[in-house]
């Protein structure tokens, strides 16, 4: 069981731009609902059948774009409560969800973590990295107060190269791990015990990213 949703551009029966919810169960797709907005949906998280989130983003071509979380409390039918995450330079198209109410948003060419603690009433938001303008490819945070962020480094001839970031203050600060791993995307089942992972690439810590062991390795 899954959702996904699509911006759907104007029609001659619509002059609007829309976004079309979706429910996969199987090889069945059943459309949810259709509603009218300039937004494009970016990312989509159901915690349970009925409650779900949507990130959307109203692009700009000369100016910020605004970011926003939509609400569903009937398993996507409609999307009633909206609340504003922010302006940016770039585009937020992740969300990683600790709980109910602790959630992050995030992309990859903004160099900004966005962090809610009330379920997105009030937003704080810092940069990963004091330099540069790469955005994380991934963030997750197994706790309230320890998040990891991973940020692209180069790409070489087995998978992406990454520098990993850590936070024990919810977001507020981040400080570079010494060293790199080849990972574009990061689980962590509590604040020491992870995986990261490239391509064929996948390693794992227990120590909060402090050293990674190489579980699979593409072999030629």
């Amino acid at each position: 069981l899954g959702w996904i949703a699509a911006s759907n551009e104007p029609t001659i029966s619509s002059n609007n731009k829309s976004i079309s919810v979706f429910r996969i169960e199987g090889n069945e797709a059943e459309h949810l609902s259709a509603f009218d907005s300039s937004k494009e949906p970016k990312d989509l998280f159901f915690k349970s059948p009925l409650n779900g989130m949507m990130l959307v983003n109203a692009p700009s071509s000369s100016g910020p774009n605004e970011s926003q979380l939509l609400f569903s409390i009937d398993g996507g039918l409609t999307w009633p409560e909206i609340k504003t995450i922010g302006t940016t330079s770039g585009i937020l198209d992740q969300l990683s969800i600790t709980n109910d109410d602790v959630f992050q948003v995030f992309g990859s060419n903004d160099t900004r973590v966005f962090c809610t603690k009330d379920g997105g009433e009030s937003w704080t938001s810092a940069k990963v990295q004091p330099v540069g303008n790469e955005g994380p490819l991934d963030v997750v945070f197994p706790t309230e107060s320890i998040g990891y962020a991973i940020i692209g480094n180069n790409i070489d001839e087995v998978a992406q190269v990454s520098n990993i970031y850590k936070s024990t203050d919810g977001g507020q600060n981040w400080n570079n791990i010494p060293g790199s791993i080849y990972a574009d995307r990061l689980d962590f089942i509590n604040e020491n015990i992870g995986i990261a992972y490239s391509e064929d690439v996948i390693q794992y810590t227990k120590d909060g990213g402090q050293t990674w062991r190489l579980l699979v390795h593409p072999v030629e």
